[in-house]
Formats: C-alpha cells, structure tokens, sequence
C-alpha cells in the first residue's frame, strides 16, 4: 500500500503541499515579514511590493504575516474536530453494533436526519 501512495503523483503532491503548510505555520514566527498585529494607517490597503508581497489591509498590518500567522490555529481546530468527529462516530457505531434492535435503529434514524442536510 505505501508503495501504491509513493508512485500517486497526486497524493504525493498533496502531502508535500500539506507539510509545506504545516512547516510554514510552525515557522510562522520566525519567517513573517512583520509583526502581524502592527497597525500601520499610512500604508493601508497598500498593493504588492517587497515589503509588503500581498499587501495590507484596512488597517495597515501585512496580509502574509497575518496568513502565516494564522496556520496554527486553524490547523489546531481542524485537528480537534477531525478527531472528535471521529470519536462520536467511533463511539456511535460501537453502540449500534453492541446493542441490536431499539438503540441501532434510533442511531440510524438520527444519523439519516444528519445526512438529509446539505453539506
């Protein structure tokens, strides 16, 4: 299996993608152009240049190191639902199995409820 994943061109780009964004928020610090909650007025919304490569915001704080900075967190959250998504399911699917009848029928019809949602 990890051979059929070595010789995916996609899914090796994707995790090479992937860990080029997680190095890139573990480095955020060190790497941000400039502080990413410094306010600077004069240079709002300021357009591309070396000092600014995409620009400032209403406020004058530089969008890359405000992306950068960014990273961590989202990727924190993102891991923390990912896994408890998966418990709660995890932990559901345990319970319709073990308990047969009355309990795996109510689990389907909740689960059916959720999935009548759009995404």
């Amino acid at each position: 299996m990890l051979d059929r994943f070595l010789h995916n061109r996609t899914a090796m780009g994707t995790t090479i993608f992937l860990g080029i964004i997680v190095l890139l928020g573990i480095l955020a610090p060190w790497i941000s152009p400039h502080d990413p909650y410094a306010n600077n007025i004069a240079n709002k919304f300021a357009g591309f240049s070396w000092e600014y490569p995409l620009g400032t915001d209403q406020l004058g704080r530089c969008i890359l190191s405000r992306m950068l900075d960014g990273i961590r967190p989202t990727l924190g959250l993102a891991a923390l639902t990912m896994l408890g998504t998966i418990g709660l399911g995890a932990f559901m699917g345990l319970c319709a199995g073990y308990f047969h009848g009355a309990v795996d029928e109510v689990i389907m019809r909740i689960v059916d409820v959720m999935l009548s949602f759009p995404s």
